[in-house]
């Protein structure tokens, strides 16, 4: 509960400073954390519809907003509406930078975590794909350890990455001494 409080503190004191741009580091912090913990969701959408004037980024982190709440919406009407809210905004952002790792691993997961029948997962082998071609291309990954575990637990339950594909994605990726990927 302290750690649930801490975080909201700081999305309350972060937000008020972002002024144009929100920093990519604490956009990866609250998203994750309301992945992880449902009772965070709604302060991420609140946080996520402050920005106005979004980049690429912060576009799909909006797009990842209208994802959960089709998550916790339980009227399949309204859920089908925020995931076309979402497919339009996490296609503009891919639009606006194409090859950027992030908003192709942002929408991987959650389509991955979409089911298919609503037709949303289309896009996974090529997200896939672009992810690893270029993470084979940098020397080191610099990212929180949370974020890092995570990445590999998402590339690798989803079993559209071989073996030697998660490998080579844990090699760029400093991960912590006590992995459960070991």
């Amino acid at each position: 509960m302290k750690a649930i409080i801490t975080l909201f503190l700081v999305i309350i004191t972060a937000s008020s400073s972002w002024g144009e741009t929100v920093p990519v580091s604490t956009l990866r912090k609250i998203f994750h954390s309301a992945v992880m913990d449902a009772s965070l969701i709604s302060p991420f959408i609140v946080e996520m519809d402050k920005i106005k004037d979004p980049t690429p980024i912060e576009l799909a982190y909006k797009a990842a907003a209208e994802a959960l709440k089709a998550q916790e919406e339980w009227n399949p009407i309204e859920k089908l509406l925020y995931l076309k809210r979402y497919r339009r905004m996490i296609t503009k952002a891919v639009e606006l930078d194409i090859d950027e790792i992030e908003i192709r691993f942002l929408r991987f997961g959650i389509e991955y975590n979409i089911p298919s029948i609503f037709g949303f997962s289309k896009d996974m082998y090529d997200d896939k794909t672009l992810i690893i071609d270029n993470v084979s291309r940098i020397e080191k990954i610099e990212i929180d350890q949370y974020f890092a575990v995570y990445i590999l637990t998402l590339l690798s339950d989803s079993g559209l990455c071989s073996s030697d594909e998660i490998r080579m994605v844990k090699s760029k990726i400093e991960m912590p001494v006590s992995s459960s990927l070991d």
